[in-house]
């Protein structure tokens, strides 16, 4: 590993972890400063869930990360900056009859469908927790890696779906309901790298860089 960092300080280039949801949601913050400061050359983009990027960040593949994950992020070998977390929804399609509400608790959802994320993302894991809480197994009929594609079934009433609520907007089509059970899992969003990995003074910057996007608080915002 002390080889391979050190080969890799020698380049000018930044091996970075995006996953979809961030990279959608909160990179865009700082994308033109990276532009004006002409840095977008030198980072190498890996896209992936916040799951196998960390994998990933531990194993050496990449160097510095975005990562999402229920709890704040507490990792064997890792550092993390926290910038702020989100809450889930659960979401439903127009047609759907609980689509007339605006929340819902998870004790009401043991025979709903739903339509799930892989395990490459941080959601299952949320998802579990908030079902044990409950008390229920929800059906998952089908899972997939990709975002859209799960906001596309949940929209033609094929089962229900559970996002980050920053991740559903009104073109998708589909109903957001806030969850009202009290659990601390959120989305939470850092930035992280392994712990005493030797960034080169342009990681540094980046990651300062990095730590100036705004995560709202879901304390200071109708839900």
């Amino acid at each position: 590993m002390a080889h391979r960092e050190i080969d890799f300080s020698k380049q000018s280039q930044i091996r970075f972890g995006l996953p979809p949801i961030i990279g959608a949601l909160y990179f865009p913050q700082v994308a033109a400063a990276l532009l004006r400061r002409g840095w977008m050359k030198q980072i190498k983009i890996v896209e992936n869930g916040s799951v196998q990027l960390l994998t990933n960040l531990i194993r050496g593949d990449i160097d510095i990360a975005l990562i999402g994950s229920p709890r704040p992020l507490h990792h064997q070998g890792v550092e993390a900056i926290s910038l702020g977390a989100r809450p889930f929804n659960v979401i439903v399609s127009p047609d759907n009859p609980l689509a007339q509400r605006q929340s819902i608790s998870f004790a009401e959802l043991g025979t709903q469908q739903f339509i799930g994320l892989d395990g490459k993302f941080a959601h299952p894991e949320a998802f579990r927790a908030y079902c044990k809480a409950a008390g229920i197994t929800p059906n998952i009929v089908y899972r997939t890696p990709d975002i859209a594609w799960l906001k596309g079934i949940v929209r033609e009433n094929l089962g229900l779906g559970f996002l980050v609520q920053d991740a559903v907007s009104a073109i998708d089509g589909v109903v957001g309901l806030k969850i009202t059970d009290q659990l601390m899992d959120r989305f939470n969003v850092s930035i992280a790298y392994r712990q005493g990995y030797s960034m080169t003074p342009e990681e540094t910057a980046f990651v300062k860089l990095l730590s100036q996007m705004r995560i709202p608080d879901p304390m200071t915002l109708t839900q």
